[in-house]
């Protein structure tokens, strides 16, 4: 007992309120609907109780006349049934209305039937204790003391408890401490018991929500810890990834630790090891270098943790030899600190080839362009010259006079073919081209070729294909004489001096666009193969070989426009040129060019026909140089023809107009007024099937095809070639149906 008041003298002293009203917050545990449920639970009890004990006492209230018990009987009932049955009263208001009711029925029983009525009295602490927390309880029993003192004190009603023969006050005074030692015991009693219930509740409830809290931190630890699993695993993938980009990349790449020594290469290293001959296979990344100078640039820049950008040249097992743009850095940790080096090395061989493949296109464009811009005035003048010249000699009885004007006309022929060299650069009419056979053009290049040759120069073909190509017989036999000229030099007096022929068909599907980037490879090609025995051409010189006038022969030998021409003539038909050459094993030449149709359709080469009489035909001769006119005109009278001549295209229209026996009419290009073509398109309307033979000194023919033009003959030209071209036009003119 003292324990417990121990217990109730700390919790009240330390401020603890057992109450459902005056604690903050929610119930956690549950203990205020408990309460709840177990009132109303009581009050129905207790007004079943009620009826089954007051309805009789009701009836022996009236039959012994106390009308007082029965009214004070219904009225409690009614009162209990109020409290029990409105739902609008709140817990407090109820549990209140029962004690209030409990305590002054038990009052009304004690003063009206004596000491036993303190039952009623009893029951109130105990319902305060349970209902409602310790200090009301505690209130509970002070006014039950006070109640029975009062009581005792006024004498409301006689004890019938005798205890030795003590004073009847002494009697109730002991009555009334043994009643309130018993009510106050049951009702301490509740409240501790309530009071350690609730603590274990409330401890239970902090324990599963300690546990729930620990349960939920765990759960999402878990989903943390996976994750985290989660990230590390797409880490390693990406990581992954990267690792096989980087072993299967195209580019050499390699990594180097803290020392520069090699700690990784690609497949790519690897690949580029097994094609070399010596290999770069090698401890430090530096040493990939063999450039002292380079070397140390590079062990500079990464020492300052910058990036070294430079070339990597590298030669293969082949003796060719491969460029790489190189990039080294240092590989910085997120502290700071150097870590290592990576190198990445990227073949630019095929892209540097093509920049000078652009070179050189540049270069012949920019020469083709002087040479057009040049070309007509420059023939006209040679034309004249070589026309006087001709002339000249051709009435003259005067030896030196005629050794004098042959050595003008060789000086401009040898001029002229100057030019014409020159002219093979801006050249991109068709004129003149047709479908011919490549045997055919060999045949008719080589039979040329034997005769010119000197007598140690063996001439071997292998001829295995044969493909019909749009072309020049002129030009083919330029790029043949051109090769077989330059294989003769390499090769000298060598009596085992071999100049090798060959031809293949190469399918466009062997073709990689890398390696002809200006050829069309979605079609077959022809390759035609030149291989000499010479001494071959030094490694320096292989990419200047095709630029105009580069030579390394004697001004006497040579003007350096042989194989630019044949670079030039190759591009303009849509092929490639490439060269492989060893010092010592002499120079392959190798040419591609597009098949256009079966050889079947190759034309062939045309024979200058012989069969003509001047006398039978005239001749408008047209030009706007005075002197190449009038002399050409005198120079074609002489051999037999009519001849007209006019200064300009309307003139000569208009004399065309007066004389309908002119045959064939011979035109400049340019000049002024109406041109060539104009007049040629105007002269082919009175007369469709009229011969033309178009004398230009231009490189290009204003876009004129073979269908409008009978002949072409390019400036300056000799009176043979203009009178074998007349001829030619009449013929092809004849054989054309109407």
């Amino acid at each position: 007992m003292a324990s417990s008041f121990g217990v109730l003298r700390r919790r009240f002293a330390g401020g603890w309120i057992f109450d459902v009203d005056d604690r903050d917050g929610p119930d956690p545990v549950g203990l205020d609907a408990w309460r709840e449920k177990l009132l109303a639970t009581t009050l129905r009890i207790v007004l079943v109780l009620g009826i089954l004990v007051g309805v009789p006492s009701i009836a022996f209230a009236v039959a012994v006349d106390e009308p007082l018990i029965a009214i004070v009987d219904v009225a409690a009932l009614a009162l209990l049934a109020f409290i029990t049955f409105h739902s609008g009263l709140r817990y407090r208001t109820r549990a209140i209305a029962l004690l209030t009711l409990t305590y002054l029925l038990g009052v009304f029983l004690l003063l009206s039937i004596g000491i036993v009525a303190q039952l009623y009295l009893l029951a109130v602490p105990v319902f305060a204790a349970v209902l409602l927390g310790l200090r009301p309880a505690i209130a509970a029993l002070a006014l039950n003391a006070v109640t029975l003192i009062a009581a005792g004190m006024i004498e409301v009603f006689d004890t019938t408890v005798y205890i030795g023969g003590l004073p009847e006050p002494l009697e109730w005074g002991l009555v009334i401490l043994n009643f309130l030692f018993v009510n106050t015991v049951m009702a301490v009693f509740c409240a501790v018991l309530l009071e350690r219930l609730h603590r274990s509740l409330r401890d239970e409830h902090a324990i599963s929500v300690s546990l729930e809290r620990q349960r939920a931190e765990l759960v999402e630890a878990n989903r943390e810890l996976e994750r985290e699993v989660e990230e590390r695993a797409r880490a390693e993938r990406a990581v992954q990834r990267l690792a096989i980009a980087v072993a299967q990349a195209r580019d050499v790449i390699l990594i180097g630790d803290e020392e520069g020594s090699i700690v990784y290469t690609n497949q790519a290293y690897e690949r580029l090891v097994s094609q070399t001959r010596a290999g770069p296979r090698v401890d430090k990344l530096v040493d990939l270098w063999p450039d002292r100078g380079q070397r140390e640039q590079i062990v500079a820049a990464l020492r300052e943790t910058e990036t070294w950008s430079g070339t990597l040249p590298i030669r293969t097992n082949s003796a060719s030899e491969l460029e790489f743009d190189a990039q080294l850095a240092s590989v910085i940790t997120p502290e700071g600190e150097v870590a290592g080096t990576v190198a990445v090395l990227r073949d630019v061989t095929n892209e540097r080839r093509m920049e000078a493949r652009l070179r050189r296109s540049e270069k012949l464009e920019a020469l083709g362009t002087l040479a057009s811009g040049t070309a007509h005035d420059f023939n006209n003048v040679l034309a004249s010259i070589l026309a006087v010249a001709e002339m000249t000699e051709a009435r003259s009885d005067d030896t030196q006079v005629q050794h004098g004007m042959r050595l003008i006309v060789r000086a401009c022929e040898r001029a002229r073919d100057v030019v014409r060299q020159m002219m093979v650069f801006g050249r991109r009419s068709e004129l003149g081209a047709r479908p011919v056979s490549v045997a055919e053009l060999l045949e008719g290049s080589l039979a040329l070729l034997r005769a010119a040759l000197p007598a140690n120069v063996r001439i071997e073909t292998d001829l295995q294909a044969d493909a019909t190509i749009l072309a020049r017989a002129s030009d083919f036999d330029q790029v043949v004489t051109n090769l077989a000229t330059n294989a003769v030099h390499a090769m000298g007096n060598d009596p085992a001096a071999t100049l090798s022929f060959a031809t293949r068909i190469v399918r466009s599907d062997r073709l990689a666009p890398e390696d002809h980037p200006q050829l069309d490879t979605g079609r077959d090609h022809i390759e035609f193969v030149v291989t000499d025995t010479g001494h071959g051409i030094p490694s320096g010189d292989l990419d200047n070989i095709f630029d105009p006038y580069f030579t390394t022969k004697d001004q006497s030998e040579g003007n350096g426009l042989g194989l630019a021409s044949v670079h030039a003539i190759v591009t303009s038909l849509d092929g490639d040129v490439q060269v492989a050459s060893r010092p010592g094993q002499g120079a392959t030449f190798h040419i591609l060019l597009p098949i256009v149709a079966p050889k079947a359709e190759a034309g062939p080469l045309s024979d200058l026909p012989g069969d003509l009489e001047p006398a039978t035909l005239t001749v408008l001769f047209v030009d706007d140089e005075e002197i190449l006119r009038t002399v050409t005109a005198q120079a074609l009278t002489r051999r037999g023809y009519v001849v007209h001549s006019a200064t300009d295209g309307t003139a000569a229209l208009e004399l065309f107009q007066e004389v309908p026996s002119i045959d064939v009419v011979v035109t400049d290009m340019s000049m002024p007024g109406m041109s060539g073509a104009e007049l040629i398109g105007l002269l082919r309307e009175h007369r469709p099937d009229l011969p033309v033979v178009l004398c230009s000194g231009y490189v290009e023919a204003a876009g004129l095809s073979a269908a409008e033009v009978s002949s072409y003959l390019a400036k300056p030209f000799t009176f043979d070639e203009l009178e074998a071209q007349i001829r030619e036009a009449v013929k092809t003119s004849a054989a054309t149906p109407n």
